[in-house]
């Protein structure tokens, strides 16, 4: 499960500063929508990543709906939380 942990914070700590030297790039304003909308694009990363790979490259066993929900919510939540730090 730790592994499962670890490899969802990193994913989403990727995802978050990729997004970050996009805004910086575009020269996008900092805003709550800005800022929303990243994340939603980073969802859609993520969406991505688990249609290519199911189990995220192997790391990622299934331990039941809930966890897979609260997995999914803290990928959202680093990425929002890393785009309105910087």
């Amino acid at each position: 499960m730790l592994l499962s942990f670890l490899s969802t914070v990193l994913t989403s700590l990727i995802i978050g500063l990729l997004l970050v030297i996009l805004r910086r790039i575009f020269r996008m304003q900092r805003s709550l929508g800005v800022d929303l909308g990243l994340t939603a694009v980073g969802g859609g990363m993520l969406l991505l990543l688990h249609l290519v790979s199911p189990d995220l490259f192997g790391l990622d066993p299934w331990y039941g709906l809930g966890f897979e929900l609260a997995k999914h919510g803290l990928e959202l939540l680093v990425i929002l939380l890393l785009l309105v730090a910087t």
